[in-house]
């Protein structure tokens, strides 16, 4: 959702809520209002909106759409680094959903949320614990697509634990059911970490081969900043290589683009790599860095995720979006 479409929402939840000739119509609409304001970077305020809903949900003693609300509120203090009180939220809307329907996707979608949050705390086993059961809840419910993005993300805790070869397995089940399921978007995201990977394993052709494929879905998309990442990482494979010229055209491109969209940050290290290439920098120390901006599947990317299901299986909500995920750095 970009900008302008979260500020139209936003707007429109507002004018919901005056005109909201009942309280569950009320309760409903204050939902879609923190949904927006997530959505447009308001994290605190959505957060005490859904806040403000679940409390109205809860005096109707609708326990469920109270819950849902909760993981939305929990999901808005995730996306303001606020951890803890995520995970707080998290924990009292799970043994809803775990009362209502034990395997169903409400109860896996918050695994999946709290895992987000577990590993910001540095419980990286214990995130991909919840991301497994997640996975198998979402398989056994009939929904691939999510089931696949849970496996995505254990491979990236795997590859940040320094188990390559399992995290390369588990990118290559992910990206073959987004395929088979015709997602593109995702499917790219799956080429990016596999050419993360496969570069760290040092297997560099493969590794351009796969961020040339995201790179194409990416520009295709109008993914600027995605597609820079692409490029940044290509340099770095092609230098690898040996192919310093292609590399330095690769990572004249990243630089440019991340300068044109503000990421001062990473057009630096755009800068440093070109610098390692040109020998400005000692050779003791001289070292290119991969980007790796993608990780986890982003946001808006996986708000999506679950409606290519839903149209094979009957799942009547499914409860809110899965969270954003944070950058790796």
């Amino acid at each position: 959702m970009t900008t302008g479409d979260a500020e139209e929402a936003i707007a429109v939840a507002r004018r919901a809520i005056q005109e909201a000739p009942t309280a569950a119509d009320r309760a409903r609409a204050l939902t879609a209002l923190a949904s927006g304001l997530r959505s447009g970077g308001h994290a605190l305020e959505g957060a005490e909106t859904a806040g403000r809903a679940a409390s109205s949900f809860h005096e109707r003693d609708d326990e469920l759409a109270a819950a849902r609300a909760q993981r939305l509120a929990a999901d808005c203090l995730a996306d303001a680094d606020r951890h803890e009180d995520a995970l707080g939220l998290l924990k009292r809307a799970r043994r809803v959903f775990v009362a209502h329907d034990v395997t169903g996707p409400d109860a896996a979608g918050t695994e999946v949320a709290a895992a987000r949050s577990l590993r910001a705390l540095g419980h990286a086993s214990a995130s991909s614990q919840a991301l497994h059961r997640a996975e198998r809840a979402f398989t056994a419910a009939g929904m691939p697509v999510r089931a696949a993005v849970c496996r995505l993300d254990r491979a990236v805790l795997l590859h940040d634990d320094g188990d390559v070869a399992d995290a390369i397995a588990l990118l290559v089940e992910a990206h073959r059911t987004f395929t088979t399921h015709r997602r593109p978007d995702l499917a790219a995201v799956g080429d990016f970490d596999l050419g993360v990977a496969l570069l760290d394993d040092g297997q560099a052709e493969d590794a351009i081969e796969r961020f040339v494929r995201a790179r194409g879905i990416f520009s295709s998309l109008d993914r600027r900043a995605d597609e820079a990442a692409c490029d940044l990482n290509m340099g770095v494979a092609l230098h690898a290589l040996g192919r310093t010229d292609e590399a330095r055209h690769a990572l004249r491109r990243a630089r440019t683009a991340f300068r044109d969209l503000g990421r001062d940050r990473d057009a630096e290290q755009a800068e440093h790599d070109l610098d390692v290439l040109d020998g400005l920098v000692d050779p003791d120390t001289a070292e290119l860095s991969v980007l790796r901006i993608l990780g986890e599947v982003p946001g808006d990317v996986k708000d999506l995720a679950a409606r290519l299901d839903e149209e094979t299986v009957d799942v009547s909500d499914s409860g809110p979006p899965p969270p954003p995920s944070r950058p790796r750095d």
